[in-house]
């Protein structure tokens, strides 16, 4: 075999071993922990409504009011037709 083949053979090779070790990974960075849902401060999470450009007038009314998660008006509002 001549020369200038050899070296782009092992050139070639040298190419698919990297690019196979970057998909799998180098295997040298530890594997993540799983993550635990965030606790919360709080035992009491409120929320609110956040009017868009053209609000209806069911979500008007409700503007700057806070509410318990649990007891939150489920959307989309009755009477809303955006």
């Amino acid at each position: 075999m001549n020369l200038p083949l050899i070296v782009l053979l092992v050139i070639l090779v040298l190419a698919v071993g990297l690019i196979l070790r970057l998909r799998r990974g180098s295997g040298s960075a530890p594997s993540a922990a799983p993550t635990r849902p965030k606790t919360p401060a709080s035992a009491y999470h409120a929320v609110s409504i956040k009017l868009s450009d053209y609000p209806c007038t069911a979500a008007r009314e409700l503007a700057g009011q806070r509410f318990l998660s649990s007891e939150a008006p489920k959307l989309p509002l009755a009477n809303c037709g955006n």
